[in-house]
């Protein structure tokens, strides 16, 4: 009787997570992060909203939404290399037969739809009245 050996696929890099977690975790700290500025320096009830300089909050809000898209880029990026690296390098049709080919593809996805959400966020930042676009 012959033993058959099943073949398993190595499991992904490490570094793919960061293709796939960099991109919702800088889109969710670019919004915690802009409400706590709008809440500091827009609130009434503050000492600071007396102070409180417009173009420097929003200054600060589009700083931290280059940092964020500046992360989900590069999150991307990684993305891209892996799956250029996979077996399945057509981005015509994904067929992600293996599970590091998968998970390339999934973080591609995955850093493509949040930094489209996190440049969606830091143009309402940019063109709403400072302290209304976090509300």
């Amino acid at each position: 009787m012959a033993a058959t050996l099943v073949s398993t696929a190595p499991p992904p890099p490490r570094a793919i997570w960061f293709g796939i977690l960099a991109a919702p975790a800088a889109w969710a700290i670019q919004g915690l992060a802009a409400w706590l500025v709008e809440s500091h320096f827009c609130g009434n009830s503050t000492p600071a909203s007396t102070t409180v300089v417009p173009a420097g909050v929003r200054a600060t809000e589009v700083m931290i939404c280059i940092v964020a898209g500046v992360i989900a880029v590069a999150a991307l990026l990684l993305a891209v290399r892996r799956w250029r690296d996979s077996r399945d390098a057509g981005v015509a049709s994904i067929h992600s037969r293996s599970r590091p080919d998968f998970m390339a593809a999934a973080a591609m996805f995955v850093s493509v739809s949040f930094l489209v959400a996190i440049v969606l966020t830091g143009y309402a930042t940019a063109m709403l009245n400072v302290c209304q676009s976090m509300r």
